[in-house]
């Protein structure tokens, strides 16, 4: 990715600070984060990240990691313009706000008995509240994979007028490559 991202874009120039008219006295590269369950999250963040950072001088360039709020309204999805969001019918996330990670050890879950708050060293065979999050958060990274892949879809299938509308710009080989496999495979 490092490589294309040098030959097909002149990122690796625009993280120098200088270019062409402009100087600045800061870069800063965000690198869009993936959900941690995808597969390919860590290459496509962090290890990406870690290598534009080596191309970069770290006095005038920082690489950081943007939260993942790809499937918000505000996010980069909803960006695309208004015929793609009509066409696929996209509803924006809305992020349900959960607890820590400590809250579901037993070591510091509490009960209630009396009306005081008592700690407990017995995890329960069943809690329903962690399998309804669970449950949420599975319906909700389904969705989110679900509008990602139809986005994904679109851009393969989209035409030059409806590229020009989101202002994007795929090479015609990607879009060759990627329709002939979604062709052959509908579950890419």
């Amino acid at each position: 990715m490092l490589v294309d991202l040098a030959k097909q874009t002149d990122l690796l120039l625009w993280m120098g600070a200088s270019y062409g008219d402009s100087v600045v006295g800061r870069v800063i590269v965000p690198v869009e984060q993936m959900d941690r369950r995808n597969r390919n999250a860590k290459q496509m963040t962090i290890e990406l990240g870690k290598l534009l950072q080596q191309q970069a001088n770290p006095d005038v360039c920082v690489v950081k990691l943007s939260q993942p709020h790809i499937h918000r309204a505000a996010g980069p999805l909803f960006q695309l313009g208004d015929e793609i969001v009509e066409a696929l019918e996209l509803q924006p996330t809305l992020y349900q706000y959960s607890t820590s990670k400590a809250d579901s050890y037993p070591s510091v879950r509490h009960v209630w008995q009396d009306g005081e708050q008592v700690p407990s060293d017995v995890e329960p065979d069943h809690d329903p509240v962690n399998d309804e999050a669970s449950s949420t958060q599975s319906r909700e990274y389904r969705a989110k994979k679900r509008m990602s892949s139809a986005v994904f879809r679109y851009i393969v299938e989209a035409d030059e007028v409806q590229m020009k509308q989101m202002k994007l710009a795929v090479h015609g080989n990607v879009q060759k490559y990627w329709r002939e496999k979604t062709a052959l495979d509908s579950t890419i």
